[in-house]
């Protein structure tokens, strides 16, 4: 069977228009999956800053509570509409406290520890941190 010069030609075309064809959707694959991959990475962040502001949010009340009753301790918890979070005072003795706080926004969790070492006639927090855990 003898194939002429432009049957070759076709074929050519055709093989060569597959290639460039798999190749482009190859590249918008990968694109599509880069940009789920991208927003998945967005909305994780945005979710650990709530859960970091809705622990935050409960230290404060937390101080809040101290203020008004300066032997308080105790647990208590506080919810949003996107995401909650609850808090313990820890009485250590004399002035010292121990707050725990715990964020939460989705799947994130945010901890954060604050020691107040003085709760007349002010509060004092000497230290606040994210921690791991408590």
């Amino acid at each position: 069977m003898k194939i002429n010069l432009l049957e070759q030609e076709g074929y050519i075309t055709l093989m060569s228009t597959l290639i460039v064809g798999a190749i482009g959707l190859l590249v918008a694959v990968s694109h599509i999956q880069i940009g789920i991959s991208a927003g998945k990475t967005v909305l994780a962040q945005e979710k650990g800053t709530q859960a970091r502001a809705f622990s935050a949010a409960c230290v404060e009340q937390a101080l809040e509570e101290i203020r008004e009753n300066i032997s308080y301790a105790g647990t208590d918890n506080l919810s949003f509409a996107l995401g909650s979070c609850s808090f313990t005072v820890i009485d250590e003795g004399g002035e010292n406290r121990r707050i725990q706080a715990v964020g939460t926004a989705g799947d994130s969790i945010s901890r954060i520890l604050v020691i107040v070492d003085q709760v007349s006639p002010r509060i004092n927090v000497s230290s606040w941190n994210d921690v791991a855990d408590f």
